[in-house]
């Protein structure tokens, strides 16, 4: 999921519309600044708010790896964050059903960075019984 710009109410117009879909603010899925439920946000280097919608995908998956004993460190950009279990790290991406590789990840493979993308906890139970033998 990409991250994009965070909507102020104070940027509406005088109809209270927000500037992007034109449609009520309260009504607009675009992101407001106080969405912590269903957004993550950063701040860009000029100081823009971005956000971009919490997959409850990861939510669950990350919940489940930490359950059979990893440790996970988020990173949010190109790749999602960092399972560790002792000293073995591995780069992670949660994917929903369907989910696609961004062109940044795209890249990443392309050059040998090893990703694992995780859609199911089978697939952490695996790599748990690999690193553990």
């Amino acid at each position: 999921m990409s991250w994009i710009e965070v909507v102020f109410a104070s940027q509406c117009d005088d109809d209270g519309n927000c500037p992007y879909c034109r449609i009520d603010y309260g009504e607009c899925d675009c992101p407001g600044p106080t969405q912590d439920e269903e957004y993550e946000y950063r701040f860009e280097a000029d100081g823009t708010m971005r956000a971009r919608r919490i997959d409850s995908t990861a939510t669950a998956l990350i919940a489940y790896a930490k359950s059979i004993g990893f440790d996970y460190v988020p990173i949010n950009d190109t790749i999602d964050g960092l399972l560790v279990s002792g000293q073995t790290v591995i780069i992670v991406d949660w994917k929903s059903q369907g989910g696609d590789l961004t062109p940044s990840q795209s890249r990443l493979i392309a050059r040998g960075v090893p990703v694992r993308f995780i859609q199911r906890p089978e697939q952490l139970d695996q790599l748990k019984r690999e690193i553990d033998k």
